[in-house]
């Protein structure tokens, strides 16, 4: 990449970065060098592209991959300093490295001596030993993503893809994220991928190492991936004779095809490493490569000697492979058929027939193989008739026939039930529906359907396929997808103002479940009527849903309270505040409830409801009669007289009462007073 290039930021980045030129571009964003202008100091800023940060995929990606970094510190990490997501691009702020790729350095110089490529291959799996250690799955271990420092440094980079693996869920398993060419066959075929799985990718980085190329080699991704569910990676000692025995056990030990049989973190294969490496002796550790005839990788046209800046992620964006979008490109058999015309390998000659031929036709045609020798050809002797021509020629007609035959009968049995029959299936999973028809159709292989719901996966997008990806069937075999339909969802139905008998009945006809049944007076609705719903009506749901309603109870009863005695002001409150209506009646005397006081109410206990009404009854006191003037009366008179009207009478003699005549009297005479009011007397 070029220093001139054009840096689409103005001014400073987060107030602080300044980009200075683009020095590298992958699938996730342009890297460029950058000053934090803040510390003074170099740094390496990849900038998300603005097309890409309406992707939530994308950015979600790009925002992990500085959070999983950031928190690994470790001298065989590229450092994460700082992630900016102000109203600009979205950036990732990085140790700036000064050197170059690990694939830049292989495609420069090709294999490497063992002593070297154990000296990076250490410090590779320093760095993921930290990770694993953090409980963290690099999921994309390849040269492109290992920097080698200027210092001698060994840096793992781009976490883009990494996980914890204790978040990775079922759909990550199914979604197959990578390079195709260090993919572990656990990844392509849609399972976890673990610690062991960044072990089997630096197992093909070893081999990288040790040769200068690739260990899988193949035209199609399809191969390639056929090869690595096989198990059949190459032996670095069959490409570079002087890679030792110990470095090719290591290489068989990572790539087992059984997670199992690999070493179980990228700490345990260091330790392997290690083992191994001290078996060797100092020459066999520094013997240059010698490659065997035909083995010798093919180096670019013009590698340069220019100096590759940090971080320099993939050239381009396929770099990082999502093998579902690749499934729909041209998927070949592992071994294409032969040319039917090579089947037949006797040459035909062209001209006369041989004397052998002209003498016995019956013999040619058993034997048509012609001599490798041409015959003299002999005359017929004067006199002798000559063989028709029809006679001459048809042996060879027999001869040519059955070598049609034979080669049709071969070019068969290669392709019905020889190696040419056998396919392997594409990786179906998140391609839509059409795509992997095609897909399918492109190894000569048939799609059958069966429709699945899924919380993950788009409507009309393949969720699985049997048999699954990598597997190898006959051609025109079928392969069942299993087509998503989308989250299973029901809309909830209207409950409200049903009864509560049917709700159970409209839940089920809908896949859904009756939840909480509370019960709630109410004035308006009958008992049994459903009040309310959570959720409510036509709200989408997932199948099994439990919806709480609410019944009614019907009208509330209200117990009456007791109010005689209490003022009318006061039992009218008591009353009107309960929901009660109050009537209040004709006042009537009362010789023991007081004036204004409620001497009844009707009714007077049980319960009514909200609106019923009481009827009080209030106390005019009691009847008052007039006190009878009886001064000046004689006492025996007015004492009878005022007994006879209801009254208690009390005498008050003054001066001993000698006359027995009332001079006063208390109350006065027509004073309105109570029945058995006591009065008073005074006699002389």
């Amino acid at each position: 990449m070029s220093s001139d290039q054009t840096v689409p930021t103005e001014g400073l980045i987060a107030g602080r970065y300044r980009l200075v030129r683009r020095i590298a571009e992958g699938g996730m964003g342009q890297v460029y060098l950058a000053i934090d202008e803040r510390l003074s100091r170099r740094v390496a800023v990849k900038v998300l592209p603005a097309t890409a940060a309406d992707d939530p995929d994308l950015v979600s990606r790009f925002r992990r991959e500085a959070q999983l970094a950031a928190g690994l510190s470790h001298a065989n990490v590229v450092a994460v300093y700082d992630f900016v997501e102000d109203d600009g691009p979205l950036c990732l702020v990085m140790e700036y490295v000064e050197g170059e790729t690990l694939r830049r350095r292989l495609d420069r110089t090709g294999a490497l001596t063992v002593r070297e490529s154990v000296r990076i291959l250490t410090g590779v799996l320093r760095g993921l030993a930290a990770a694993h250690r953090e409980g963290l799955i690099h999921r994309d271990v390849k040269p492109e993503n290992v920097l080698l420092g200027q210092d001698g440094s060994i840096k793992v980079t781009d976490f883009g893809l990494a996980r914890e693996a204790s978040t990775l869920s079922r759909t990550d398993f199914g979604q197959v994220l990578g390079t195709i060419h260090y993919l572990a066959p656990e990844q392509l075929r849609g399972r976890r991928a673990d610690e062991r799985s960044d072990v089997y990718a630096v197992g093909l980085v070893l081999v990288d190492l040790l040769t200068g190329r690739r260990a899988m080699q193949g035209e199609t991704h399809a191969q390639v991936a056929a090869m690595h569910a096989n198990g059949s990676v190459p032996l670095a000692s069959e490409r570079v004779s002087t890679v030792p025995l110990e470095m090719d056990r290591l290489v068989a030990r990572a790539t087992a095809l059984d997670p199992a049989d690999r070493p179980g973190s990228a700490g345990e294969f260091l330790t392997e490493l290690r083992e191994a490496t001290r078996l060797l002796s100092d020459t066999e550790l520094d013997a240059e490569p010698v490659y065997i005839a035909g083995m010798e990788p093919q180096r670019p046209a013009s590698p340069g000697a220019r100096t590759a800046t940090m971080p320099e992620p993939d050239a381009g964006p396929m770099a990082t492979t999502v093998l579902p979008s690749l499934a729909a490109t041209s998927l070949l058999p592992v071994s294409p058929p032969p040319d039917p015309a090579s089947a037949a390998t006797t040459v035909l000659p062209v001209g006369e027939p041989t004397a052998a031929e002209s003498s016995s036709p019956a013999t040619a045609a058993s034997d048509p193989t012609p001599t490798s020798q041409p015959q003299e050809k002999k005359r017929p002797s004067p006199g002798t008739p000559a063989a028709p021509a029809g006679r001459r020629r048809w042996p060879w007609v027999l001869v040519l026939f059955a070598l049609l035959a034979g080669g049709a009968g071969g070019w068969w049995w290669y392709d019905s039930t020889g190696p040419g029959s056998q396919r392997v299936v594409p990786p179906l999973v998140h391609l839509a529906v059409a795509d992997a028809e095609k897909a399918l159709a492109a190894v000569d292989l048939r799609a059958d359907q069966t429709q699945a719901y899924s919380e993950t996966e788009p409507r009309g997008q393949v969720m699985d396929s049997t048999p699954p990806a990598a597997a190898q069937v006959r051609k025109h075999s079928s392969v069942t997808l299993v087509v998503s339909q989308g989250p299973e969802r029901y809309a909830v139905p209207k409950l409200v103002d049903a009864k509560q008998a049917d709700v159970a009945a409209a839940l089920t006809d809908r896949h859904l479940a009756l939840g909480t049944v509370t019960e709630e007076f109410s004035e308006t609705v009958a008992a049994g009527i459903v009040l309310r719903q959570d959720p409510a009506p036509d709200t989408s749901v997932k199948r099994d849903t439990k919806v709480a309603i609410v019944v009614s109870k019907g009208r509330e009863p209200i117990p009456v309270a007791k109010v005689a005695g209490k003022t009318v002001d006061e039992a009218s409150s008591i009353l009107k505040t309960a929901g009660f209506a109050v009537t209040v009646a004709d006042a009537v005397n009362s010789e023991t409830v007081p004036s204004g006081a409620v001497v009844s109410q009707t009714p007077d206990s049980g319960t009514l409801f909200r609106g019923d009404n009481v009827t009080l009854v209030p106390s005019k006191g009691p009847v008052l009669v007039a006190v009878p003037d009886v001064t000046l009366r004689k006492m025996a008179d007015a004492e009878k007289t005022l007994t006879a009207a209801g009254f208690k009478v009390t005498i008050n003699k003054l001066f001993g009462g000698a006359l027995k005549t009332v001079r006063f009297q208390d109350p006065a005479g027509g004073t309105m007073v109570r029945r058995g009011t006591t009065i008073t007397l005074t006699v002389i």
